[in-house]
């Protein structure tokens, strides 16, 4: 009897554990391991910028003077959000605004960059998420070994204008690009949007709202890691200066989060609403 009794406390034991063991905990494990890999990721909790993650862009004069990166106008709202300010700058004539990156503290390669951005709308002053990859001054005819990627630029917001775009070999004689404008994407209604670019070995690929918009191989694809900047900028070329622009200003971009995965998060699952 004790021998029946002590073999039917074992078999319940076993029970347990096979319970345990398997159902949900099983199905979790393996949907985390099928799930591409998130390398960063950034809400902007808090009242202070993470300088793990990112640090303010060096105050560099932009769009041919008409503008400078102000570190002070780059700041965390206590509410998850990072501000990138504009504000004109009476006594210099110029715009002052806000920019960050991730240089010496977070590169990647191939993967999908997305950000949650909402921009303002203000003549001359746009705001940007891109990249810096390799060696973008190389002057070879290849963009193999370098490449700036600009995943959104809000350039020409005021006429609901935005575009993507690729630089190679420079920025001075012999420089390349290309490029797509969009003029349908109504993205200046008030609301966050979802910027991405996918980085593959055959194509870079952008997206909007999850919506493919564009894909090129710019000229020849870069396996390099590259590093990420979210700013906001001014050029006369593009109205900044004009009566329009101060009057519009002062303006900000704001970001919801920032996050990098090994490779699209999305191409089995439905695109989170912006903002979640």
């Amino acid at each position: 009897m004790r021998a029946v009794m002590l073999l039917l406390s074992f078999m319940i034991v076993l029970g347990i554990a096979g319970c345990a063991k398997g159902g949900s905990g099983q199905e979790e494990t393996a949907e985390t391991d099928n799930a591409p890999r998130l390398l960063f990721e950034d809400h902007f909790d808090g009242d202070t910028l993470d300088e793990t993650k990112w640090a303010r862009c060096p105050e560099w004069e932009r769009g041919g003077g008409m503008d400078v990166w102000d570190n002070n106008l780059s700041y965390l709202d206590g509410n998850g959000l990072l501000i990138l300010r504009a504000e004109w700058n009476e006594d210099e004539e110029r715009v002052h605004s806000g920019a960050v990156r991730t240089y010496d503290k977070f590169s990647a390669g191939y993967g999908y960059y997305e950000a949650s951005i909402r921009f303002p709308v203000a003549r001359g002053i746009w705001g940007a998420f891109w990249m810096m990859v390799g060696d973008v001054g190389n002057v070879d005819g290849s963009s193999e070994d370098g490449i700036e990627i600009d995943i959104i630029e809000s350039i020409n917001n005021e006429s609901g204008k935005c575009n993507q775009a690729l630089h190679w070999d420079g920025y001075a004689e012999g420089a390349k690009s290309a490029s797509k404008t969009n003029t349908d994407l109504e993205i200046y209604d008030g609301e966050f949007h979802t910027f991405a670019l996918w980085r593959t070995e055959e194509d870079y690929i952008f997206y909007v709202d999850g919506k493919e918009i564009w894909r090129s191989q710019g000229g020849g694809i870069c396996p390099l890691e590259g590093y990420m900047k979210l700013t906001v900028e001014s050029a006369a070329w593009a109205g900044g200066g004009s009566s329009r622009c101060i009057k519009a200003l002062p303006a900000q971009m704001e970001v919801d989060y920032v996050r990098v995965w090994e490779t699209n998060p999305y191409e089995t699952q439905e695109v989170p609403e912006s903002g979640e």
